[in-house]
């Protein structure tokens, strides 16, 4: 009896929404792990595209690259590395989408078929 009463509890809370999934925790520091990889990309590669901006560009890419660092630990606070590093490959994805849409670089149909199969394993990791 003991046992059905906690079980009855556990549920109320999570209706309650005080149990979340370890899905909606590691959303958020996903998430920006993402985007600011993302960002990092951009710069360096808008660092090596002017030179005359050079040093500003490496300089913030150096920073954003920090705070990567950070949001990484926390990541790994959350997900064992094993599940982590290959969640993280979706980046390959929005720097693809980001050098299309913000730096009007062209990706192949071959590079566009690559991103594919990374998002379609990310896929099969995230349902895990």
């Amino acid at each position: 009896m003991k046992r059905d009463a906690v079980i009855a509890h556990v549920h109320t809370l999570m209706g309650a929404g005080f149990c979340k999934p370890m899905l909606t925790q590691t959303v958020l520091p996903l998430t920006l792990c993402l985007g600011v990889e993302t960002a990092q990309q951009i710069t360096f590669s808008l660092a090596g595209s002017r030179p005359h901006q050079r040093v500003c560009w490496t300089a913030l890419g150096i920073g954003l690259h920090l705070i990567l660092l950070g949001l990484w630990c926390w990541l790994l606070t959350l997900l064992p590395l094993g599940v982590a590093a290959p969640l993280t490959g979706a980046s390959y994805l929005t720097i693809a989408l980001a050098s299309h849409f913000l730096l009007k670089e062209r990706v192949s149909r071959r590079g566009w078929i690559g991103v594919v199969g990374i998002v379609i394993g990310f896929a099969l990791i995230a349902g895990r």
